[in-house]
């Protein structure tokens, strides 16, 4: 139980830093003439980037929600199903918008950073549909515990 209320915090902790991240890159978008115009060709693209912050942030929250809920509710609940597979599908959405993104911006990248962006939105779509998978398997769990409780 431990490592998971370390995971809590940690994630709380990310989640601060992370929209502090955000923040900057509003700013530096908005004040810098050299980043907007390094853009030219695709004028909206650091307006995209803080949207999928956001949404990534959202599915860290989620994440966050069903850890909390776990931590409540010793492990089986189906909050934190919920909470899991809301944060899944937010974060599949995620890898699928920069998936595009990515291969709109081909032209423009260097090799590196595309293999780079490549390797992570794969884990990233792995790890989503790992997370949808987990959340399976704490509703079943949650169901089966209902039943044996009922039983007792």
């Amino acid at each position: 139980m431990k490592n998971i209320r370390f995971l809590n915090w940690a994630l709380i902790v990310f989640m601060g830093i992370y929209i502090l991240g955000i923040f900057l890159s509003f700013y530096l978008i908005w004040d810098s003439a050299i980043i907007r115009n390094s853009y030219k060709m695709y004028g909206y693209i650091g307006y995209v980037n803080i949207l999928m912050g956001f949404l990534f942030l959202y599915g860290l929250y989620q994440i966050q929600r069903s850890i909390a809920a776990s931590i409540e509710s010793n492990f089986f609940s189906f909050k934190s199903a919920i909470y899991l597979k809301r944060g899944g599908y937010v974060l599949l959405a995620y890898t699928i918008i920069a998936t595009i993104k990515t291969i709109l911006l081909m032209d423009v990248m260097k090799t590196e950073i595309l293999i780079s962006n490549s390797s992570e939105h794969g884990v990233l779509f792995i790890v989503s549909i790992g997370l949808l998978a987990v959340a399976d398997i704490i509703k079943n769990g949650t169901r089966i515990k209902q039943e044996n409780d009922l039983t007792i």
